[in-house]
């Protein structure tokens, strides 16, 4: 049954419109980071039953007779053909395929095999978006509808292995249950060429392994079922351990990193490969729900098997995650602090609600007594499908005593309140292709929300930023100058008051909150020296690198003294103190312009007090 199956590639139209050599894969980085993070994402999204997912990495460095089989069963005269005809052609990728060509001819041939298990496998039919094989086999940018609510997609995450093909080449093979529970195999592969020439005639691009089926609109290749599928998943290296159960195997042919420019050690790759998945996915690997491991073979045998485990993560975001909080700030190594933070979600086009979705969001930080490494004091933001997002800096934060790290657990992570669901949905919208950040711009938030994505996400760094700020800063003292963690902070002090009279007051800040609309600031004034009536001025500001924005402060309010807003044009808060009281307490609160929010990202609250003692 196998000798039957062929590649088949898709002729130039008759219009002459022309497909294929698909540009989509090149979004990605060109890193293992990239392909681990998208590979497992999308194995773990496919969960079945409670037992841990299992991906596996093996990379085969074939030589000799194993070679010459695989080539031979992939068919590799006509799809070598058609990749000649690449390296003839104008395409952007001719040198890089030319390359391969020469490799493999010289008797170099390397494989990357990937296989999921207690996953559901690439199950549907041929054709259409129910099921997961032909959204990741044939499509492109459609989504089934499993994979909607989940983490990654097969609709453009999956162009990521062919990134990592030399050859443009990735096959499939599957365990997988049809809708009456009966086990069943497929295998399929398919190839992303540009146009080109070959076989005396042009071609559209992208090529099809598997059975030939001839339709009304031309031939076409379908996957291979049952036991043929078990035949070639044998010679493909695409055989399944039964004890993982269901689930999907991919062959990157030609593996090949895109970013190196000579070929590593196959010990080396596996080892980064654990290290990524630890990196990115220890939540779930901590929790024991994925289990990864990667292995290599050179000439059939063995040399280096590894597990990904939680230890290769930097254990500083484990203990952030883990230990029991010491109190509500984290001021010394070892120390635990954690805070819920509000995250408000834009309504749904399609929603009748009469407004937003609020819910919650937990920050834990732990301080450790270092501040080295690419991750040092930033927060991992962690939501619903128990992948690291990313490693957010917060930017303008003044540390003593070493660095933090810190997690945000949101989504279905932090909680199964209908408000966590919201969230998660709003997150995994605002996740780009590689699922490496939260942004505005995705066309699924466009799609799905009504204006407003910008402003929630700001706010909620906004608040981070706060946060991590008050968790690691100490409550100010009594100094004059406050402490050196606030220094940058507030400024102390005016301009106008003399070097005596500055001594003759302490000005002390408290905390300072931004809510997402306003700043509100407290603080305590005191007379160390005189007996007549004074007053303190203040006014706030957004301090950046290049400009320093006024704030609108809206209103204030002070113990025992007098608070009014003074001077319309530069927004002063004016408290003014009768002569028998030398200790008040105040706050105020600061509008930023709408279009100044965003500064507080990047920009610094300058708070300027000037105290004066009444002539």
């Amino acid at each position: 049954m196998s000798s039957s199956v062929e590649w088949v590639f898709d002729p130039v139209p008759p219009s002459g419109a022309l497909s294929g050599g698909d540009p989509k894969s090149y979004v990605f980085s060109p890193n293992i980071d990239s392909l681990v993070r998208e590979v497992v994402q999308n194995s773990t999204d496919q969960q079945v039953g409670e037992k841990p997912v299992r991906v596996r990495f093996t990379l085969h460095e074939l030589s000799d007779d194993a070679r010459d089989d695989f080539l031979a069963t992939l068919r590799w005269e006509r799809l070598s053909d058609h990749l000649a005809g690449v390296v003839n052609s104008k395409s952007l990728i001719n040198g890089r395929v030319r390359d391969a060509l020469d490799e493999i001819e010289d008797g170099r041939l390397l494989l990357l095999q990937i296989e999921d298990g207690g996953t559901k496998g690439l199950t549907g039919e041929e054709d259409g978006t129910a099921g997961n094989f032909a959204a990741l086999c044939k499509h492109v940018l459609v989504t089934n509808d499993d994979k909607a609510a989940k983490g990654g997609s097969y609709g453009l995450g999956k162009a990521v292995l062919w990134r990592f093909s030399a050859v443009e080449t990735v096959l499939f093979g599957s365990k997988f249950r049809k809708p009456d529970g009966v086990l069943d195999r497929r295998v399929f592969g398919r190839t992303e060429l540009p146009f080109h020439n070959a076989e005396k005639r042009q071609w559209a691009g992208p090529g099809w392994f598997g059975m030939p089926e001839e339709t009304s609109a031309g031939r076409r290749a379908i996957s291979v079922r049952g036991g043929a599928a078990a035949d070639l998943e044998r010679r493909l290296f695409l055989e399944r351990d039964d004890e993982v159960g269901t689930g999907t195997t991919a062959l990157i042919v030609g593996f090949s990193e895109p970013a190196s420019e000579q070929h590593r050690p196959v010990t080396d790759i596996v080892f980064e490969i654990v290290q990524s998945a630890a990196r990115w996915f220890w939540p779930r690997i901590n929790d024991g729900t994925l289990i990864v491991e990667a292995s290599g073979y050179v000439g059939g045998d063995l040399i280096i098997h590894e597990s990904a485990v939680a230890a290769l993560a930097d254990p500083g975001f484990v203990s952030a995650a883990q230990l029991a909080t010491t109190g509500d700030v984290a001021l010394k190594p070892g120390d635990v602090a954690e805070r819920s933070l509000e995250l408000r979600v834009p309504r749904e086009k399609t929603s009748e609600l009469p407004g937003e979705i609020e819910g919650q969001v937990l920050l834990r930080l732990f301080r450790v007594d270092d501040d080295g490494g690419s991750d040092s004091s930033s927060v991992a933001l962690i939501r619903g499908a128990g992948m690291v997002v990313k490693h957010h800096r917060v930017a303008g934060i003044p540390l003593q005593g070493g660095g933090y790290r810190a997690v945000l657990v949101a989504g279905t992570r932090h909680g199964a309140d209908p408000s966590d669901a919201a969230i998660e949905e709003f997150l995994r919208s605002a996740e780009p292709p590689e699922h490496d950040q939260w942004v505005h711009h995705t066309n699924a938030l466009r799609s799905r929300y009504r204006p407003g994505a910008k402003a929630r996400l700001d706010e909620m760094w906004n608040k981070i930023r706060l946060a991590v700020m008050e968790m690691t800063s100490s409550k100010p003292g009594t100094s004059e100058e406050g402490p050196s963690m606030l220094a940058r902070y507030f400024q102390m002090g005016g301009k106008t008051g003399t070097q005596r009279q500055k001594h003759r007051f302490l000005i002390e800040f408290e905390s300072m909150r931004f809510d997402g609309v306003q700043w509100a600031v407290e603080g305590r004034a005191r007379r160390t020296k005189g007996d007549k009536p004074w007053h303190i001025d203040l006014d706030a500001k957004l301090a950046g690198e290049s400009a320093k924005v006024p704030l609108e402060i809206l209103d204030g309010s002070s113990q025992n003294a007098h608070a009014s807003v003074v001077d319309a044009a530069r927004q002063v808060l004016r408290i003014e103190v009768a002569r028998d009281v030398s200790d008040v307490r105040f706050k105020l609160s600061a509008l930023p312009r709408e279009e100044d929010r965003s500064l507080a990202l990047e920009s610094t609250l300058r708070v300027d007090a000037r105290p004066h003692e009444e002539v």
